[in-house]
């Protein structure tokens, strides 16, 4: 995980208002949905998948599995995956970063947002940037005693298929 997020604590109405306003927040927003046009993936050095799991109550459990789907998935179109720990676009290094945040509703159905980012970092003039190929993302329910596997197992799928 590259990001430690603190868990969300409280009442079930509290983390219900923070998931709204990150929906209300990300809708607002243009960067939903962006992939850099210019992108091949083919054309990397290596890639490295990473998941940032900040999801509660067992509502995503597949975590390994979508771990290994994406690696395969950037082997099949001949991209390099490998582990590393900073990565750098001078070099052509990136992450490709699946983040799952969320939580079981009173009613006991999961919601949450899942994004895929494609990045890497830089020092500019002494400062870190962070430079973004993809970003996209989305917000969830499922119903009653389900969980979030297949959502978001179907939404890295249909990143890496629509990506060049």
């Amino acid at each position: 995980m590259l990001f430690n997020l603190p868990k969300l604590k409280g009442n079930s109405i509290s983390k219900i208002t923070v998931i709204l306003a990150l929906f209300l927040v990300l809708n607002a927003s243009s960067a939903l949905s962006w992939t850099n046009k210019d992108l091949k993936l083919n054309e990397l050095s290596k890639v490295s998948v990473v998941i940032t799991d900040n999801m509660d109550d067992g509502c995503w459990t597949n975590i390994g599995e979508v771990q290994r789907y994406a690696e395969d998935s950037l082997r099949a179109r001949d991209v390099n995956v490998e582990k590393f720990e900073f990565a750098n676009p001078n070099d052509k290094n990136y992450f490709f970063e699946i983040s799952v945040i969320g939580f079981r509703l009173p009613n006991e159905a999961c919601t949450g947002y899942v994004s895929t980012m494609l990045w890497a970092g830089s020092y500019i003039n002494g400062a870190f940037h962070i430079v973004y190929l993809h970003d996209e993302g989305g917000i969830y329910v499922v119903p009653p005693n389900k969980n979030m596997n297949n959502k978001v197992l179907g939404f890295v799928g249909d990143t890496l298929r629509n990506m060049n």
